[in-house]
């Protein structure tokens, strides 16, 4: 089931990169560069052309080393080191090797550049770089870049497949185990729908015991429906065990997918986010009602099966079914 384009793992670290990336050229730019050369000496076309390279050279290096830096400690040290600690321990990591680059460069134009202003601007734009990597994961990775350039600032008319993982006996596992560990349950039962992103979806909102998840519509990643939904499915079903030893039960999912038109715009003035409007939503909220009525766990419509290239698995037509609130019937299929 894995996608033959970038997973999503690798498309975190390029973003991640870029933020670090814009960040420490900002601050080399300011302090370490033009802070000395524009109060002593005008720039040459040639020397400003020569300190954008250096300043792009040096905070590419340290982007990137931060970059791994943070994939390789985390791998090493796992849950033996707090959050706080390995920010601590990356941020003495980067300003080592900011100050070892200096120097370098000291040494080949032989200049008394002085690091010290650096670390003033260092301080306050990594902390702002944590905080635009915490904003990105609070609204949902690459919407920030969304919000930043308004790409949803007008509403536009899109083609989306929209995924609902409703839990199963919701009501009764809630009752089971009071409201604070069953708060807990939903919790950690929606951390295993991150695995959607190594399929190109994105989880658009929790609404109670409910995911809501999106794709665009796309040629290249006509399977990363189907699979995105399957791979939801058996993350939950692989950590059963856990669930039953902490809990005594294990969450259970119904998924319904449609495919459908959509308007898209960003809504709110202070709080700010991309919302989907239209009638492909209402459908495929409205197809979980078979799920229960059939008892089967997984079902989408005949416009997702459309999109579907090559599939290894066996498609069940269930019929066509008269959806509450659209006049045409719509066919309806699982998975055996």
């Amino acid at each position: 089931m894995k996608t033959d384009k970038l997973l999503f793992k690798t498309r975190e670290q390029v973003y991640h990169f870029f933020y670090g990336f814009i960040l420490w050229f900002l601050a080399f730019s300011h302090a370490l560069y033009l802070k000395d050369y524009f109060f002593h000496e005008i720039l040459s076309f040639s020397q400003l052309i020569r300190t954008v390279g250096e300043v792009l050279s040096i905070s590419f290096v340290i982007s990137f080393a931060n970059l791994t830096f943070r994939s390789s400690l985390k791998s090493i040290l796992k849950d033996k080191i707090t959050p706080t600690s390995l920010i601590v321990l990356l941020y003495i990591l980067e300003v080592g090797l900011s100050v070892l680059l200096i120097m370098i460069v000291d040494l080949i134009q032989q200049n008394e550049v002085q690091p010290i202003p650096l670390f003033t601007y260092i301080i306050p734009l990594k902390i702002y770089e944590l905080y635009l990597l915490e904003v990105d994961n609070m609204i949902g990775p690459f919407h920030l870049k969304k919000l930043f350039h308004d790409k949803y600032l007008k509403p536009k008319m899109e083609e989306r497949v929209f995924l609902f993982a409703d839990l199963v006996d919701s009501t009764k596992i809630a009752e089971q185990l009071g409201p604070e560990k069953y708060s807990q349950f939903l919790k950690e039962s929606f951390e295993k729908f991150a695995v959607v992103y190594d399929y190109f979806g994105d989880i658009f909102q929790y609404v109670g015991d409910e995911v809501v998840i999106t794709w665009k519509a796309s040629p290249k990643h006509k399977n990363c429906y189907i699979n995105g939904a399957l791979a939801c499915r058996n993350a939950l079903e692989q950590s059963k065990n856990d669930f039953l030893n902490q809990y005594g039960i294990s969450p259970q999912f119904r998924f319904s997918l449609h495919k459908g038109k959509v308007i898209s715009t960003t809504i709110g003035k202070y709080k700010k986010e991309v919302s989907f409007h239209g009638e492909a939503i209402n459908i495929t909220s409205r197809i979980q009602e078979f799920n229960k009525a059939l008892g089967i766990e997984m079902i989408f419509s005949e416009t997702v099966l459309e999109s579907i290239q090559n599939m290894e698995y066996k498609i069940e037509f269930l019929g066509t079914k008269k959806i509450r609130g659209i006049k045409e019937k719509l066919g309806l299929y699982t998975i055996n």
